[in-house]
């Protein structure tokens, strides 16, 4: 649960998630300056590939371990929302959204342009894709925190899980 030192406590976050809640869920719902970007995993397959000043192509943002195109993702779910009866009103609130999601091409339209715009290489835009994990992440813990702190409840330095803030 916990790695510590009398200095330091590391404590995983999945432990203040409900179960099956995701890292986007968990941006959204603390209301996070900025969301998670999106990463082609399965095309890095050397580290010489990184050095590449080419955008990867459309279809390597396709994750074989989730089984989704990650560009796709959001407007799937939209999409199968409003199949499922939602308005899109609806569909946007579930999501958590208050815009209609970007379609796959639009997502990486606008991430190429920007590739090409900075004279990126793959690596440089790594660097971006890994600022954007952590950035919105510490923005979250920051919410988090404060909508706790609010209630008399520290919920990093007294309890180390959800089910352990409930009991508080």
């Amino acid at each position: 649960m916990l790695i510590s030192t009398p200095d330091f406590k590391f404590i995983d976050i999945q432990y203040f998630l409900a179960p099956g809640y995701s890292l986007t869920k968990f941006l959204k719902a603390y209301n996070a300056d900025s969301q998670k970007s999106y990463f082609p995993y399965e095309y890095i397959n050397t580290l010489d590939i990184l050095n590449s000043d080419v955008f990867p192509p459309y279809d390597s943002f396709y994750s074989e371990l989730r089984q989704v195109h990650v560009l796709e993702e959001e407007s799937i779910q939209f999409n199968e929302l409003i199949d499922r009866g939602y308005s899109e009103d609806g569909a946007l609130r579930k999501m958590g959204l208050t815009n209609h999601p970007l379609e796959g091409f639009e997502k990486y339209d606008i991430l190429s342009t920007m590739f090409y715009t900075n004279s990126w290489k793959l690596s440089d835009y790594l660097k971006y894709y890994n600022n954007l994990d952590v950035l919105p992440m510490i923005s979250a813990l920051e919410n988090m925190r404060s909508y706790y702190n609010a209630r008399s409840i520290e919920p990093f330095k007294n309890h180390l899980s959800v089910p352990s803030i409930a009991g508080k």
